[in-house]
Formats: C-alpha cells, sequence, structure tokens
C-alpha cells in the first residue's frame, strides 16, 4: 500500500475510541474483555493484544504489565509521520508529532484510526528508525527516514557521524589554542590584530550561560554565503564564538549544539558564512 494511500483512510476514519470488544480466553484458564481501538486490540490495562494465529487459541498480549507504559488512545494522523528525519531527537520529534499512545525505552509508538501504527526507535536520544507497522505484522520504512538514510546502512553511518563530530571538537580546539597563542606571540607594531572571543565564559564570576539549541531545520537551512545577520537572526547567538581578524579579513567560528552534547560549528568570513554542517 502506499503511503499517499494511507492519507485518505485517515481523513475518512472515525476519531471514536471503542469500536468492539470481545471476551477470550487467556493462557492462564480466565477470561478477559478486550476493547478494538484504533483498529487494534488492546487489554483491560492498554496493553495491546495481537489475535490468534491460523489453529491457534490464545491472544497474546505483547508485554508483561507495567513494562510498555501507556500515554493515551488519541488516535495519531498518519500524515505527520513524513515530518521525520534521522538524528532526530525526542525533543524535536514530539512538537512535531504529539505525544505518543505508548512508549518501550527508546522506542515511541503512534496508532492511526485505522490500525496502522508508527514506531519510532531513538537509542542514545537520537532518530535511526521509524516505519509503518500494518495490521498482520507486515511494515514499511517512513519514506522521508528512508531518503536520508539512502541504501545506507544507519549504524554504519552513525559511526562515520561520530567520528567527524570527533574530529571536529578536536579542530575547534586546536583552533581555539592557536588563536590564544596568536594573541601572546602578535607583535604590537603589526597591522595584524587577533581577537578571541568566547560567549560561554562570563565576564564576572557567575555560572555558564546555557548552551545554544537549535532545530535541525534550523541548520539545515543555513547556506554558504549567508549574511551573519541573517544566520544570527534565525538561530540566536551561538554558545561560543571564536573570532581571528588579520590581512585577509575577519574569520569566525560559531558553535551550537544539536543537543547538550551535539555541536554543531558554521564558519564565516567577513560577515558570510563559508562553510555549514
Amino acid at each position: 500500500m502506499r503511503v499517499a494511500g494511507l492519507f485518505l483512510i485517515v481523513a475518512l476514519a472515525q476519531a471514536q475510541e471503542v469500536t468492539d470488544t470481545k471476551e477470550v480466553s487467556t493462557p492462564g484458564g480466565g477470561h478477559e474483555v478486550l476493547r478494538k481501538i484504533n483498529g487494534r486490540w488492546f487489554s483491560e490495562d492498554n496493553r495491546e493484544v495481537n489475535p490468534p494465529g491460523p489453529g491457534g487459541m490464545f491472544w497474546v498480549l505483547d508485554s508483561q504489565p507495567g513494562v510498555v507504559k501507556f500515554h493515551h488512545h488519541r488516535p495519531f494522523d498518519l500524515r505527520k509521520a513524513e515530518l521525520l528525519h534521522l538524528w532526530m531527537t525526542p525533543d524535536v520529534v514530539e512538537p512535531l508529532l504529539g505525544k505518543p499512545n505508548r512508549t518501550f525505552g527508546d522506542f515511541w509508538f503512534y496508532y492511526a484510526a485505522n490500525g496502522i501504527k508508527v514506531s519510532v526507535w531513538m537509542p542514545h536520544g537520537e532518530l535511526i528508525k521509524a516505519e509503518y507497522e500494518f495490521p498482520g505484522h507486515h511494515s514499511k520504512p517512513v519514506e522521508s527516514v528512508a531518503q536520508d538514510l539512502g541504501g545506507r546502512d544507519v549504524f554504519k553511518l552513525g559511526a562515520e557521524r561520530a567520528s567527524k563530530k570527533v574530529q571536529e571538537q578536536w579542530a575547534q580546539k586546536k583552533a581555539e589554542f592557536a588563536a590564544q597563542h596568536a594573541v601572546a606571540r602578535a607583535p604590537r607594531s603589526s597591522g595584524t590584530s587577533v581577537r578571541v572571543e568566547n560567549v560561554e565564559r562570563p565576564a564576572v564570576p557567575g555560572p555558564a550561560p546555557p548552551k545554544r539549541i537549535i532545530t535541525p531545520e534550523g541548520l539545515a537551512a543555513t547556506k554558504v554565503g549567508e549574511p551573519r545577520e541573517d544566520l544570527i537572526k534565525r538561530l540566536g547567538e551561538p554558545s561560543y564564538r571564536t573570532s581571528l581578524t588579520s590581512d585577509e579579513g575577519t574569520r569566525e567560528t560559531f558553535t551550537y549544539h544539536l543537543s547538550e552534547d551535539r555541536p554543531v560549528l558554521i564558519r564565516l568570513l567577513n560577515g558570510k558564512v563559508v562553510q555549514a554542517p
């Protein structure tokens, strides 16, 4: 089924919660009344229940009590799933999709009214997988995330990305070290001036200001040639800034953060962006 076809089904689906009930036998010899909500069957304590397979007798709960956290039964709008992208963090995903219906550790589950479930996996606080799960255990990747991957292995891509991040952090530290020592070595008669500025370091004693957290969309909008004032207007002041002024002009390195431990660097020359992630 094409993803575009899902949208028509969603538009016609009703928002009614319980559409059917069924009393079934449980493996322990008891009975339980199941409720059909959003095209799926749920136990009395809101655990999902899978119908018996061919020749089977028992309806099977998907988890032990309390393992999967239940939040609500509001139906999910499937069109929002295509807003997802690789490396998004939970604080970005939730405003886009809303609060998930159920969560299990790093997995978030969203239930559409027609029985289609969207599962989102964010280990270590970054999205690496999102897919549509259809009744009957058939699944299909969310297209926007699949396009980000481009057929590459997500774990290999993540390792390369982590390595690049470490290299950029090391390069930044080297640049800051060189800039600080250039200040000490620069002759007073030289026409070259070097200025190092770090907005994380407060001018008076006190706690350091919080890191500037930006969204992946804001970072993606950054283009080579963008004026400095437009960059700051869109993303705000950086977490910290290094500035070097010489005969060739003023070079600046802006450091922003996608999360507390995910810095990104944007480099400028004479007030225009020359390098962005």
